[in-house]
């Protein structure tokens, strides 16, 4: 494979995992803006897909819980394409909503989310 092409291919590939980083963030705030009380009544973990294989615009999302105490909820979300690699190493984030209405937003473990 030449140069060019290995850059090209690497170029793809971060311009897609951005692009999936901007989904899980949309999510994630979404989900967070939740109250104590509507999270706690929600059944997890929920997975769901968007898009199309056959458009190559395909993507799945899981959310579950990390720790669900009386104080607070701790939610983590995950996002991946369908390919083997993005399968077994998804992009996650997540936050914690405290019963007062606090909500702490955390960054992902192996990605660069903002908070």
């Amino acid at each position: 494979m030449g140069i060019e092409k290995t850059d090209s291919l690497l170029r793809l590939r971060l311009m897609k995992k951005e692009k999936l980083k901007g989904l899980l963030i949309i999510e994630r705030d979404k989900l967070a803006s939740k109250t104590f009380e509507e999270l706690s009544k929600m059944e997890f973990p929920i997975t769901y897909q968007v898009g199309s294989i056959k458009n190559k615009d395909f993507y799945q999302f899981e959310i579950d819980i990390a720790e669900k105490t009386n104080e607070y909820i701790d939610i983590i979300i995950s996002i991946d394409d369908g390919s083997l690699w993005r399968s077994l190493c998804p992009i996650t984030t997540g936050f914690i909503v405290y019963k007062n209405g606090k909500v702490v937003k955390y960054k992902g473990r192996n990605d660069d989310l903002e908070m």
